[in-house]
């Protein structure tokens, strides 16, 4: 799994977790693309201002054992922020 923010509403760094609050992604800044990531197929992630404890979008996304995946988030609004899953194999 990797993490991309591609978010114009986002002008700070972010931070990707799992949805128990540990971060694997910290300060990931604008159109930036994070290494990749072993994680557990039953992994829900979240999305946070770089340093913040507090979720901005969380992101169940659905994935299976074997496959290489891309979650990237994207949006010019608050409102419109939002998350999409590519598997890349």
């Amino acid at each position: 799994m990797r993490f991309i923010n591609l978010s114009s509403v986002l002008t700070t760094n972010v931070d990707f977790g799992v949805a128990a609050g540990t971060k694997l992604v910290t300060g990931l800044g604008r159109k930036a693309a994070s290494a990749y990531y072993e994680i557990n197929a039953a992994t829900a992630f979240s999305l946070y201002l770089a340093g913040s404890t507090s979720v901005l979008l969380n992101i169940p996304v659905t994935i299976q054992a074997g496959h290489i995946y891309t979650v990237y988030v994207s949006g010019s609004t608050g409102a419109t922020l939002s998350y999409h899953l590519i598997m890349n194999k």
